[in-house]
């Protein structure tokens, strides 16, 4: 099976450590090079539309948002892919994020077994809030796959990409696409992975500088577990608490503690 993963990122300020984020799952998304390419995804100041370095994506921008920046740099990173690869040699197109960790293997197995149709993820949900661009109840009762973890078939990315004059731009990314497909693909089922195999991770940090190893070591089930979802959002902000965690997680992923 070859994935192409998409991961979304960007300039990191002074307490976000998206740098950090990307080389510790950079160095673990490498052990899957027979079955999986990876591509970080940013906007950046550069002249020419894209810039390709190492695994680094950079997008002509240099003005990141939530809405309407992560739906447009994301649009742009489907156009690059169709332009410059063949997508239709893969067989799935996911798009994660830079605090998520995917182990590969399982995701493989578990596609096998379980095939995306056209569209899903690791974490489907049912829209019932407002926020990213959601004032009202209107598009209440939408499934749609998590940002964290999406997955495409190529033809599903195509189609967007035919159609994206379509998108509601004013609404985030992950809920732009579930609208979009129960707008104009009511045919679609949008697909959950087992959501026992998604993890959102607590915090397991005693104090801000104090980590409980035994506690994060219980969490991770190199077996089970597909995607480890690093948000703990406490310490002002600061996320380098996630930083560290991922580390360890990649580093017990990759049998090095």
């Amino acid at each position: 099976m070859k994935i192409l993963n998409l991961v979304l990122y960007s300039t990191s300020n002074n307490t976000e450590y998206y740098e950090e984020m990307q080389e510790i799952n950079s160095e673990y998304y490498k052990k899957f090079n027979n079955n999986v390419i990876t591509l970080y995804y940013k906007f950046s100041n550069i002249e020419e539309d894209y810039k390709l370095e190492n695994d680094i994506l950079h997008i002509k921008g240099d003005k990141e948002s939530y809405v309407p920046g992560i739906l447009e740099k994301t649009i742009k990173a489907f156009e690059y892919i169709i332009a410059n690869y063949t997508i239709d040699n893969f067989d799935y197109i996911v798009r994660s994020n830079i605090s998520t960790i995917i182990n590969f293997d399982l995701l493989i197995k578990e596609l096998e077994k379980h095939p995306i149709v056209y569209y899903g993820g690791g974490n489907v949900m049912n829209l019932q809030w407002n926020g990213g661009g959601i004032n009202d109840n209107k598009w209440y009762g939408t499934l749609f796959a998590s940002g964290t973890s999406l997955i495409f078939k190529p033809s599903a990315v195509k189609y967007i990409i035919d159609n994206k004059k379509l998108l509601r731009y004013e609404i985030v990314d992950d809920v732009a696409f579930g609208i979009f497909f129960r707008e104009h693909r009511n045919d679609i089922i949008c697909q959950e992975i087992n959501q026992e195999k998604y993890l959102k991770m607590p915090c397991c940090f005693i104090d801000s500088n104090t980590l409980n190893l035994g506690l994060l070591k219980n969490l991770v089930k190199k077996d089970t577990i597909i995607f480890y979802r690093n948000s703990c959002f406490i310490n002002n902000g600061n996320r380098k608490i996630d930083a560290v965690q991922m580390k360890y997680i990649v580093d017990i992923l990759m049998n090095k503690i």
